[in-house]
């Protein structure tokens, strides 16, 4: 470009084109840049406040977990250290063996009693039901007809054992894991302890350890003695030796030989102390014979097979 043409673009005097003196536009455009740079610092500060309320919403989320994880701890181990009135039987009175093949579901009534009880029923002539002398079924289908008689009257029993049935397809019934998961659902909801037991092996198999746990805690308060026995080995997978010898020690003390072995076990390998195994060694013996009675032991000397 020429000389003179140059002069021509500044303009008279200097000035642009436009008229604009060339201050002006300096300050315009400083003006300009200093507004697009507050613009960035507001717009910089909102992304961070959202990034401090998210990340304050987090902490609150996980302090509330955190919370309620240390309530349920500890309702979890100030409960379910006895078993429960239900887990004896209604004739005799004593806790229920933890062998399942020494007691029986009456279809009748939905009451669970030791064959010791029933023996001594048959001795005396009474092929009924001894505790509500309903008439006995004639073979397996009248017997899941009954219990599906009760269940369809909500009965908790009838719709827990409907339920255990499914899941492992007996008495002519198919194996259903959707149809076990919805009825053992419904006896939990209404009270049943053993149901939730079962749900946390349904979802300890589906891999669901979320809803495993929170079945088996809910058992254990309950005072079921496998569930306790099952968080005990949850917490030996993790290495938490001691929380695991705390829930042994109280389901030994329910009777439940396994968990005296694995106190045992502990003991033997250093993660436990004497004194642990010597007070579960204690309330085991005191609770294996609280179980015990002559016509228990006469009934375990039976066939499996002269049972219905």
């Amino acid at each position: 470009m020429m000389k003179s043409e140059m002069a021509d673009s500044a303009g008279p005097s200097g000035s642009t084109c436009d008229g604009t003196e060339p201050i002006e536009l300096i300050m315009k455009m400083a003006q300009e840049l200093e507004e697009l740079e507050l613009e960035n610092k507001k717009t910089d500060n909102e992304l961070l406040l959202g990034k401090l309320e998210r990340a304050e919403r987090e902490h609150e989320r996980l302090l509330s977990e955190l919370k309620e994880a240390k309530r349920l701890h500890k309702l979890l181990m100030t409960n379910g250290h006895e078993r429960p009135e239900d887990d004896s039987c209604p004739i005799c009175d004593l806790p229920f063996p933890h062998d399942a093949s020494l007691w029986m579901y009456w279809p009748c009534c939905m009451k669970k009693m030791c064959k010791g009880c029933v023996l001594k029923s048959y001795k005396h002539g009474i092929d009924d039901c001894p505790f509500c002398r309903g008439k006995q079924p004639k073979d397996k289908g009248q017997f899941i007809a009954m219990v599906q008689k009760r269940a369809d009257t909500g009965d908790p029993e009838a719709i827990c054992y409907l339920g255990a049935v499914y899941r492992e397809g007996r008495y002519g019934l198919k194996a259903d894991n959707a149809m076990a998961k919805k009825m053992l659902t419904k006896a939990a909801e209404l009270g049943v302890k053993f149901a939730h037991l079962l749900l946390g092996q349904i979802y300890y198999c589906e891999g669901e350890s979320a809803k495993m746990h929170k079945h088996w805690v809910a058992a254990a308060i309950s005072g079921d003695v496998y569930a306790r026995h099952q968080l005990g080995c949850m917490d030996y997978d993790d290495e938490n030796y001691g929380r695991a010898v705390q829930h042994w020690k109280i389901s030994a003390k329910m009777g439940l030989e396994g968990s005296l072995n694995a106190i045992k076990d502990l003991f033997l390998k250093g993660h436990a102390t004497k004194m642990d195994y010597a007070e579960a060694l204690r309330g085991y013996q005191s609770a294996a014979e609280e179980m015990k009675s002559p016509e228990r032991r006469e009934a375990s000397l039976l066939p499996a097979g002269d049972w219905f």
